[in-house]
């Protein structure tokens, strides 16, 4: 656990992850678990997948085409024109450890760098300060931090 747990702020961390964890801690676990079986997260399997894989790739694909729908819109609403006239973005749906579960078509570097914001925020405890709460939305234009060209925000 994190030294902040026994800070005034411990309170606050497990609070989104629900479970006493720090997002630090739930990111770092799943690194420890991936490099000691050499999968992600320690998951062998796909157990959904294996049991019902109509299920599963009926719920991937409406994650997928939502993705799909959203990188389409925002190439007719852009403003800029790398996006509105070369198509130069994707949208992708991240879990709480800024890895990915799954991307819409377009320039997939932006999976990196998007998770790299994600990623920054984790291990600058920004769950503590500015403070991270259920329902909140983040844009990045830093691009020390991530995402490539910044002006397209």
């Amino acid at each position: 656990m994190t030294i902040l747990q026994n800070s005034p702020f411990g309170e606050k961390l497990g609070m989104l992850l629900r479970n006493g964890k720090s997002l630090d801690d739930h990111r770092n676990g799943i690194l420890a678990r991936s490099a000691e079986t050499g999968h992600y997260n320690g998951i062998k399997t796909l157990e959904f997948k294996e049991t019902d894989p109509i299920g599963y790739e009926r719920i991937f694909s409406k994650l997928r085409a939502g993705l799909v729908n959203s990188r389409e819109v925002a190439k007719k609403i852009a403003a800029s024109p790398i996006v509105e006239q070369e198509g130069e973005l994707c949208f992708t749906l991240y879990n709480v450890a800024g890895d990915c579960v799954c991307t819409s078509t377009g320039i997939i570097i932006h999976v990196g760098t998007m998770g790299a914001a994600i990623k920054y925020m984790i291990q600058n405890n920004w769950e503590i300060n500015p403070d991270i709460n259920d329902g909140d939305m983040f844009t990045n234009n830093d691009c020390q931090t991530g995402n490539v060209h910044p002006c397209d925000i």
